[in-house]
């Protein structure tokens, strides 16, 4: 199948999927001992974040889970960065027209999650993460660590 053809599948796939965000929540949030005991200031640019989202197609539910786990760092030399805070974040989507769009795959044994409902799925789960983490952080010397905008690929599961 051309790039083209594969492309076109994929927006008429986005285009029926009928799904509405049932569960959005932060499940725990931390700060380090090393975040908690610092008292100087870290610049907007000395942070790095870190991301790694785990999905699930759950049948008898009718839904598909995220769940993504942010690690805010302080960027220091290679490979010497500070972990400042850990937040883990669900979020479940229903999706009313499951059977049509989640596919299961007898040799695998596995459902399978069409990449466009993938990223789609990240993009509402990044940005509400970035929102948990403003308020998280908005009264601590950390509230200028802003979740950055990025593109969600990088977090879609490898095939």
């Amino acid at each position: 199948m051309s790039k083209t053809a594969v492309k076109k599948k994929q927006t008429m796939l986005l285009g029926r999927v009928s799904m509405r965000l049932t569960e959005n929540k932060c499940i725990s949030f931390a700060l380090t001992e090393y975040a908690i005991q610092n008292n100087k200031p870290i610049p907007s640019n000395g942070y790095i974040f870190n991301f790694n989202a785990s999905f699930a197609a759950i049948p008898n539910e009718k839904a598909v889970r995220v769940i993504m786990t942010a690690k805010l760092f302080e960027k220091k030399e290679p490979q010497e960065n500070i972990l400042l805070a850990e937040l883990v974040a669900i979020h479940v989507f229903t999706i009313l027209n499951f059977s049509e769009v989640i596919k299961y795959d007898a040799i695998r044994k596995m459902n399978l999650i069409p990449d466009p409902l993938i990223s789609l799925c990240n993009n509402i789960t990044l940005n509400s993460v970035r929102g948990m983490y403003s308020v998280k952080l908005e009264n601590t010397i950390y509230n200028n660590a802003i979740v950055p905008l990025m593109h969600t690929n990088a977090l879609s599961p490898k095939k």
